[in-house]
């Protein structure tokens, strides 16, 4: 039970330390993030906001950033196998 929480608990870290530097990277590169993606779908709508957003951030938005996402908590699980095969 305890092995459960501490997966759950050192995956979640990773992903939301890796979802930091990403919307950090993304808004230094000019690419919409997901908080203002969803501010502009409550301000203009979801279609209005879709016609409005170029390819590229439609691109990183639903294909990128999920998977870059996916692969932090890959790399969490991984991780923390890692350590309890060699060093518990």
């Amino acid at each position: 039970m305890i092995n459960a929480f501490l997966l759950t608990l050192w995956s979640g870290i990773i992903i939301l330390i890796g979802a930091i530097l990403i919307n950090g990277l993304g808004s230094k590169l000019g690419i919409e993030t997901w908080y203002g993606y969803l501010n502009s779908i409550a301000d203009k709508g979801f279609g209005e906001t879709n016609k409005i957003l170029s390819w590229p951030n439609l691109l990183f938005l639903y294909i990128i950033y999920p998977l870059c996402l996916g692969g932090l908590g890959l790399m969490g699980v991984r991780s923390y196998e890692f350590f309890i095969r060699h060093f518990m």
